[in-house]
């Protein structure tokens, strides 16, 4: 069982594009934190990455998650427009002031937002967490 996965914009199957058939193949889906930022900071083929924060201010209790959702689901669709091949996801801001929205809600948001507008194949979308959720049902 390999966990290579291939990473990059994709090309439509049925259309093959030459100049998206060169990916980036990592050896695993999880990064460490030294390799992630080596993949942030890459130029290979003219690679660039946006980082979005997936917080908000905590004044504004659960009525702030939508608002932030859509602040998220907005940079990240402008930043596919404006030639972004990457996008990371980061809850590294959290405080007291900001707590973090749950990763793969974010995730899982501008997932469907970049569908919808017909952006998902050209970018990757990244997790980086801080924020460990455990969950114990007894």
């Amino acid at each position: 069982m390999s966990l290579r996965c291939p990473v990059g914009p994709e090309s439509n199957l049925l259309e093959p594009m030459e100049e998206l058939e060169e990916r980036l193949i990592l050896e695993q889906p999880v990064l460490s934190l030294v390799d992630l930022e080596v993949l942030k900071r890459t130029t290979y083929k003219g690679w660039r990455t946006k980082v979005i924060d997936v917080v908000y201010p905590t004044i504004h209790d659960s009525k702030g998650l939508l608002p932030a959702l859509d602040r998220i689901c907005s940079e990240a669709c402008a930043a596919a427009l404006d030639g972004y091949q990457m996008i990371v996801l980061s809850d590294r801001k959290v405080c007291r002031q900001l707590v973090a929205i749950s990763p793969l809600l974010a995730l899982g948001a501008v997932h469907q937002c970049m569908l919808k507008q017909q952006l998902r194949m050209k970018v990757v979308l990244s997790l980086l967490l801080d924020v460990v959720i455990i969950q114990n049902n007894i």
